[in-house]
């Protein structure tokens, strides 16, 4: 059996053109990539597994998934923007800002760490938005902090966009620790 299949960011912001295509036989947005194999064994008539991203709660926090190198992982933080800007589809693809709960992130990277992992980089759609969601005033700076008590983990890395700022040199300086 074959099945094509169109996921992600586009499908969100253009599924009316998408539903045209009739090769195309499966199409799912940002929100449901976590369920991706269950969404396809399922599928049988039905052409689109779409959520209104602007009616998403919360992250979806797929548990550990971060890429991750020799000495490094890349783990995702935040999902989605409130900026809306002229010229950008991000807040339409991906909805409003979503913050991953801190103490996922935290057990996570420690997971990493007892793994070998020396570095990691947090990143996400627009981190400088981190805890924008939350109601007890949780920031970026806040993680990073809690991040920094990691004893196995000697570097920490934010990725904005394509630019990357090394936190924890940074910090250390700052706070001589």
């Amino acid at each position: 059996m074959e099945l094509l299949s169109q996921f992600g960011c586009y499908v969100q912001v253009a599924k009316d053109e998408i539903l045209k295509i009739p090769e195309i036989d499966l199409c799912v947005g940002t929100n449901e990539k976590n369920n991706i194999v269950e969404i396809v064994e399922n599928h049988l008539n039905d052409k689109i597994v779409l959520e209104d991203v602007f009616k998403a709660p919360e992250y979806s926090d797929f548990g550990t998934v971060t890429y991750t190198e020799k000495t490094r992982a890349v783990i995702k933080v935040q999902d989605g923007c409130d900026r809306f800007c002229s010229y950008c589809l991000i807040p339409y693809a991906r909805g409003r800002v979503r913050s991953r709960n801190p103490e996922n992130v935290i057990k996570e990277i420690k997971e990493l760490a007892d793994n070998g992992i020396k570095e990691g980089v947090i990143t996400g759609i627009h981190i400088a938005s981190y805890g924008k969601d939350f109601k007890n005033n949780y920031k970026l700076i806040d993680l990073l902090e809690d991040v920094n008590k990691i004893e196995k983990i000697e570097r920490v890395r934010l990725r904005f966009n394509r630019a990357i700022i090394d936190f924890t040199r940074i910090y250390r300086k700052i706070f001589k620790t």
